[in-house]
């Protein structure tokens, strides 16, 4: 998971750099395509890690 948050990261850092147009089409193919498959994980995780947790969460719809 920190993989692939560290790709959304290391994404943002080519765009701010890269000038050619097939340099960001493939930074977003390949880093911010790998950061949006990561990005539903992180509440998934945090659900799971709140488990044991003191506190009502709230359940699904």
């Amino acid at each position: 998971m920190l993989v692939t948050l560290a790709a959304g990261l290391t994404a943002y850092l080519l765009l701010s750099g890269v000038r050619s147009y097939p340099g960001v089409v493939a930074t977003g193919l390949i880093f911010m395509g790998t950061a949006a498959a990561a990005f539903p994980q992180v509440f998934a995780f945090a659900r799971v890690s709140l488990t044991g947790a003191p506190g009502d969460l709230p359940s699904g719809p």
